[in-house]
Order: C-alpha cells, then structure tokens, then sequence
C-alpha cells in the first residue's frame, strides 16, 4: 500500500525495524529531516528513505527540537493550525526536552522564546526556575523566564476582591 503520488512513504522504524507508511508533512531540518502522520494518526519523524522514529518516544523529541528555531507562527502555518498546543506532534515534550538541565543552552533559549511568544508555559515553571540560576543561559533568556514566571504566578494567583 504505497501510494507515492499521495506523498505516502514506506520506511522503517529505527528501534523496531517495523515498516511504517508514513506521510512527511512538516520539514524539520535543511538536513531532510520531516515528520509526519502513520496512516494509523501517529507521528513519526526521520529522513525519508532511511529511518524513522515515533515522535513521542526521547530520539524523536530530540529530533524535532530544531523546530524550536522557528517562530511558533511559522510552525503553526507549516502545520496548517491555528494552535500548537496539545498538537499531535507532542511540541509540550520538545519545549520540556529544551529546558531539561542536560540539555544546552541554545535549546532552552529557544523553548524560552517559544513560551514568552504564548506557548501555554504552565507545566514548565519548575523548568523556568532552574533556567533562572542557570549561567550557561543568556542573560536576555533568563529574564525572559522571569517574566513568564512572574505572569504566571500573577495568573494563578486568587484575586482577593472576589
């Protein structure tokens, strides 16, 4: 069931050797890196006619972090949504892969863009204080994270008038 004109590849998945029929949709990298939907709805990611990798699974998440280097509007119209939150691409476990303390800062310093552009940054503000101590982030970045923080915690904070 390979329809090529449809865009429809047939690969394998890297840890398993499974074939997948998968559809690149979104360019991840200059490098030929795509992802896109199974034809059971599932998100994979990978070079076309080589490997590809279940986007939930850590090589995957580590594999789109490159799309934190575009604005979350050019990947939203890349996607063709008006949202990225909650996407079946799992862009929540990228931005939360980018702020982990192993990862660099060049990668936090995009997800913090990403989260002061609107991301929804609330699963992140643990990740966002640590980010505030952490040196190896710029300065420009780490008040970023100030500022979403505090506006977090503004928005979560009851408004003793009522």
């Amino acid at each position: 069931m390979f329809v090529e004109d449809a865009g429809w590849r047939s690969d394998q998945a890297r840890d398993t050797g499974e074939t997948v029929l998968w559809r690149p949709f979104i360019r991840v990298t200059r490098a030929g890196v795509w992802a896109g939907q199974t034809d059971n709805g599932n998100w994979m990611v990978g070079r076309p006619g080589r490997h590809v990798l279940p986007v939930d699974s850590l090589p995957g998440v580590v594999a789109l972090l490159p799309l934190l280097e575009r604005s979350m509007a050019q990947v939203a119209a890349d996607l063709e949504v008006g949202s990225l939150a909650e996407h079946g691409l799992g862009l929540e476990r990228v931005v939360a892969a980018a702020l982990d303390e192993r990862s660099s800062a060049h990668w936090a310093a995009h997800a913090i863009a990403w989260l002061d552009a609107g991301f929804p940054a609330a699963e992140y503000q643990d990740a966002l204080r640590r980010v505030l101590a952490d040196k190896r982030i710029s300065q420009r970045a780490r008040q970023a994270a100030g500022r979403i923080l505090s506006s977090a915690s503004l928005a979560a904070t009851p408004d003793p008038s009522r």
